[in-house]
């Protein structure tokens, strides 16, 4: 029995979310773990700025630090909402999403609205991931420098973030589309022996016509 398409792609997509969900959450508690085992260590003064070279420019209280880990769950939690809450508008009427092709979006059940918002969460799933993995490499950057382990923080990373950000969202109004137009899709009728298109009830298996009444020869 063949799987529909609007069933086994938004499928892939929620497993594949819930893994970048899954390493988010052991980043987020890896930096906290971090910065709870570094708090002792660190001077009265930190690095705050860093400039275009990547070396400190800006200093503040020790305080500070924890700036970087609460400011990452707060980003977190916050696109975790957003992802809930389209979730739940998916659920109702659907009239508050601004996806394309929402005219054809909007006729779905909400079962199938559910499956065609399924790239859009995976897209937050992807950017919460890029956030949190951005915010422990500041944090550990910030703590070297603070250290005098290293001079500066390389801005290389940033422009990585900046790249896989754009990675997920370029594509991310083509796949939905996709999936609004394979949610949309009637579900699939599995095909029985001998059956093929145009086929209809009273044929014969392998395609050789209608039986025929036989007929008396003179």
């Amino acid at each position: 029995m063949q799987v529909h398409r609007a069933e086994s792609r938004p499928r892939v997509a929620g497993r594949i979310r819930r893994l970048l969900d899954t390493l988010a959450l052991a980043l987020l508690s890896g930096m906290l773990l971090r910065a709870a085992q570094s708090w002792p260590t660190l001077p009265a003064r930190i690095p705050l700025h860093f400039d275009a070279q990547g070396l400190p420019d800006g200093f503040g209280p020790r305080a500070s630090f924890l700036m970087l880990p609460a400011i990452a769950v707060a980003l977190s939690g916050l696109l975790w909402l957003v992802s809930a809450a389209t979730r739940a508008a998916a659920s109702g009427s659907g009239g508050l999403l601004n996806l394309p092709d929402k005219p054809r979006f909007l006729s779905l059940d909400p079962a199938g609205r559910m499956r065609a918002l399924e790239p859009t969460r995976l897209f937050l799933a992807w950017t919460r991931l890029l956030l949190v993995a951005l915010f422990l490499w500041i944090q550990e950057g910030v703590r070297e420098v603070a250290l005098g382990q290293r001079s500066g923080l390389p801005p290389w990373p940033v422009a990585l973030f900046v790249v896989g950000l754009a990675a997920g969202l370029v594509p991310l109004s083509a796949a939905t589309r996709a999936a609004i137009r394979a949610a949309a899709e009637p579900e699939a009728v599995p095909a029985g022996p001998g059956a093929g298109a145009g086929a209809e009830p009273g044929d014969r298996p392998g395609g050789a016509g209608p039986r025929r009444p036989p007929t008396d020869r003179p």
